[in-house]
């Protein structure tokens, strides 16, 4: 689910969260978990394209979130 608040021109700022569950089976172990990131993220439109500047953190139930271990993600979409 995402939270999106458009700003003048092609501009974006969002919030996301997901939540997954997963089942990792083999003969030997049956693992199963639910995973949960959040994150922030903005999109600038520019002349030459689109700009974005994304950070995430994620989880599982055995691990809390750990803000020092989020990932940035930085992007640009060229438009021609």
């Amino acid at each position: 689910a995402d939270l999106r608040y458009k700003l003048p021109g092609s501009s974006v700022v969002y919030a996301f969260y997901d939540r997954a569950f997963y089942l990792k089976q083999s003969k030997e172990e049956k693992t199963q978990d639910k995973a949960s990131s959040l994150g922030i993220g903005l999109e600038l439109g520019t002349k030459s394209g689109l700009f974005s500047l994304v950070y995430a953190i994620g989880r599982n139930d055995n691990t809390p979130f750990k803000w020092m271990e989020g990932v940035v993600h930085i992007g640009f979409a060229n438009r021609f």
